[in-house]
């Protein structure tokens, strides 16, 4: 719980940083432009904290100065609700306390299984759990507030009492037979054995967003939602709360067999989907024209928000409230144009089709606003506050959806066909973490509806086989195998990939050892095979598919995180193609997702497609947000990626540049691309990959130069004899990405 003189503190350093980071934007400003290569993101981010220190300096006197006065209440947690909005709360505070109890008698457990060595580790999981009890307290006492006197809500007050009465009842007592000795002990090497945190994200604002959390003692997972709510405002074309995410993570202080996590937050299609929803956006030929990614019907019900829930559920130490403070100051106060999104509103001509769109992404002349411009966002801040103080009912329910749902069926082209009870009825789900065996390590990524972590360990799987890492790096003879590799993962993945909860997928049996062996004896050393065949990987499910096609407009960001406790976070999120389906609401950005289902639903051969449109079907994804263990279990690398389809094969091969030629995350990360998907071998045009387009042609290989846009966030983790760790980022020089430590 948070003592009542850090609160004070809190609300009047939250009141001058509101008026002080602005007048450093705005100094930064010559007439609302500023040219931003003469700005470095370090720069402008070192004068930011060089103003919140001093800012912090003056709030710490203020409060010495007059410790027993009071403030006016925060306007976040004192907006006016009416009594349906309390009764809303209070349906969602009674239903999640029996979750909440379940989690603490759980812990309790462990508690009292573990022996004397790791009592007091448990210990702390069971505070962890008691921090997240009271934050339903604190919501019951600002509801109590509200309705204090109104004789209208007696029904509410009655509920409120029980309420905190049972959140009474459920507070375990601390055990008198606790070492405090020991519990000091385990601090020092267990839950607080580290001294270093770190966030790699795709800009700087969300980057220190993320480590401002951690330094406030937040989790990983708390650092995750401020990054991806600051990165749904400055990075618009690649993710936000309209969009969906992956989120893995790895808690070292769990028993292993519950230490790695993942939650599945992929939009969804409406129920009145059906296979041929794209069947309207054809032209003569019977192909679908690209004009399908925009407007409303290629719009998902977003997910990111509730798999964020979740996981802050399980995993989060602060507030909910709390960690949504960074983007709701910045959407207030404003924040600066980069060059890339710069980039991608003068070249996106269907934003101005939009009528909130055009007002927000262009200045009153109609021109596309310009890299160092001040923008802010209120109606994205009014919308993060809702959540923030309502939780995530207030977006999938009640205006906010409605105004989404208008917005789809009365697209500008293409309009939806999503209908409200669509948002209230999405779920995030926790689904199944895959690893498999590379070398000495453990590589760990998602399970389907993605395809990114049975491809990526397939690859690795096969690879497995070869001696690539004796090889030259980098060389025609090692990209011929990994180029091998890949394609039979991709023919796999294309074959048989789609929504478990719709189709059976045999993703144990495409990363199994044995089969992954008997696929790499198609690999021959010296020469391609060519386009490859898929395979049949062990399975007793019924697996009768034919090949399907999706539009492949890549758009996406990664980031990965550790906190001070170890624990790591390694999420993707996206709104799939540039500003998804451009429609905005709110102030946010609604996806495009759906074209990630194949455009057909049925193959060449007549054989129904896995990862066809279904009504409440999740599509396929390529994303892979990924840990890498050592031998003793511990991360060494987080890992991740936006780029489409070849996401995959950007991150297996930063894995294989790391782990197999022993190269520094920067580099790795920075090296030029050579990939496959079961095509064309594709280089990284204008860079020294082109040097092997001659000797891969030789290799018969059919290889194309072009432009490949990763976004690669990653953290190198290593451990010294000696005790704790060293943390190595690595931000994609491709992008516009950050290391925040």
């Amino acid at each position: 719980m948070i003592k009542s003189n850090k609160s004070l503190f809190n609300k009047m350093l939250n009141g001058l940083l509101s008026v002080s980071i602005l007048s450093v934007l705005l100094s930064c400003s010559s007439g609302g432009q500023t040219e931003w290569p003469k700005m470095e993101a370090d720069n402008l981010w070192s004068e930011l904290e060089n103003k919140r220190t001093a800012d912090t300096q003056t709030a710490q006197q203020i409060v010495e100065e007059d410790k027993g006065s009071s403030l006016p209440a925060s306007p976040i947690a004192e907006k006016p609700v009416s009594l349906l909005d309390i009764r809303v709360s209070l349906q969602e505070i009674e239903r999640d306390l029996p979750f909440r109890a379940e989690n603490i008698a759980k812990a309790m457990d462990q508690y009292e299984a573990a022996d004397n060595a790791d009592r007091a580790m448990r210990w702390r999981g069971v505070e962890i759990e008691i921090s997240r009890l009271n934050e339903l307290a604190a919501k019951l006492r600002t509801i109590s507030r509200q309705i204090e006197g109104n004789e209208q809500a007696d029904q509410e007050i009655k509920l409120t009492n029980r309420l905190a009465k049972r959140i009474d009842e459920i507070i375990p007592a601390t055990p008198d037979s606790l070492d405090l000795a020991v519990m000091q002990q385990a601090e020092g090497t267990d839950r607080s054995s580290y001294d270093n945190q770190m966030v790699v994200a795709a800009n700087p604002y969300a980057a220190k967003a993320g480590l401002e959390i951690l330094k406030k003692g937040g989790s990983a997972v708390d650092a995750a939602i401020a990054v991806e709510t600051v990165l749904s405002l400055v990075e618009p074309q690649s993710s936000g709360i309209g969009g969906g995410a992956f989120l893995l993570h790895f808690d070292p202080s769990k028993p292993s067999n519950e230490q790695l996590n993942f939650y599945d937050g992929r939009e969804a299609a409406p129920m009145a989907a059906t296979p041929d929803l794209f069947k309207s956006v054809t032209d003569v030929s019977g192909y679908v024209k690209l004009d399908a990614i925009y407007g409303g019907l290629s719009v998902g019900v977003p997910g990111a928000l509730a798999a964020l829930k979740m996981a802050h559920d399980r995993h989060g130490v602060l507030p909910w409230a709390e960690v949504f403070e960074p983007a709701i100051r910045l959407a207030e106060e404003g924040f600066i144009v980069s060059p890339r999104l710069e980039h991608y509103i003068t070249i996106d001509e269907k934003l101005m089709l939009v009528p909130e769109s055009r007002a927000y992404f262009y200045d009153e002349n109609g021109q596309p606003l310009k890299a160092g411009h001040l923008l802010k966002n209120p109606k994205q801040a009014a919308v993060l506050k809702r959540i923030a103080n309502e939780g995530i009912s207030a977006f999938y329910t009640g205006e906010i959806a409605e105004k989404i749902v208008s917005a789809i069926k009365h697209a500008p082209n293409n309009p939806g066909l999503m209908d409200v009870s669509d948002l209230a009825n999405y779920k995030a789900k926790e689904r199944d973490v895959l690893c498999g065996r590379y070398r000495v390590y453990k590589v760990c990524s998602i399970s389907p509806p993605s395809s990114g972590g049975t491809t990526m360990i397939a690859a690795l799987g096969m690879l497995e086989k070869f001696n690539i890492q004796q090889m030259k790096p980098h060389s025609p003879e090692a990209y011929n195998l990994i180029l091998e590799a890949e394609s039979l993962a991709y023919a796999d993945r294309n074959q048989y990939t789609g929504d478990t909860d719709f189709i059976d997928v045999p993703y144990h049996g495409m990363i199994d050892p044995k089969y992954l062996a008997e696929r790499a004896r198609l690999i021959k050393p010296g020469t391609s095979m060519g386009k490859a065949p898929y395979g049949q990987p062990p399975s007793d499910m019924a697996l009768d598919y034919g090949e399907g096609y999706v539009l492949d407009i890549p758009s996406t960001t990664h980031f990965s995180i550790t906190d001070k406790w170890g624990h790591v976070v390694s999420m993707t999120a996206t709104v799939e193609s540039m500003f998804g389906s451009r429609l905005m609401v709110e102030g946010f950005m609604l996806n495009n997702e759906l074209t990630d289902f194949s455009i057909i639903p049925i193959g060449d051969d007549g054989k129904l497609v896995a990862n066809r449109v279904q009504g409440g079907k999740r599509p396929m994804s390529s994303q892979t947000p990924s840990i890498i263990f050592d031998q003793q279990n511990r991360p060494v690398l987080i890992i991740g990626s936006p780029g489409g389809a070849s996401i995959i094969d950007y991150v297996t091969q930063t894995v294989i540049n790391v782990l197999d030629w022993n190269m520094d995350v920067q580099s790795a990360i920075s090296a030029p691309h050579i990939l496959s998907r079961n095509g064309p071998a594709l280089v990284e045009e204008g860079t020294s990959a082109e040097s092997l387009i001659a000797p891969l042609k030789a290799l018969g290989h059919d290889v194309q130069a072009v432009t490949l846009m990763s976004g690669l966030h990653g953290i190198r983790l290593k451990y010294p004899e000696n005790g704790g760790r060293t943390l190595e980022g690595g931000a994609d020089p491709r992008r516009e990405g950050f290391v925040a430590q």
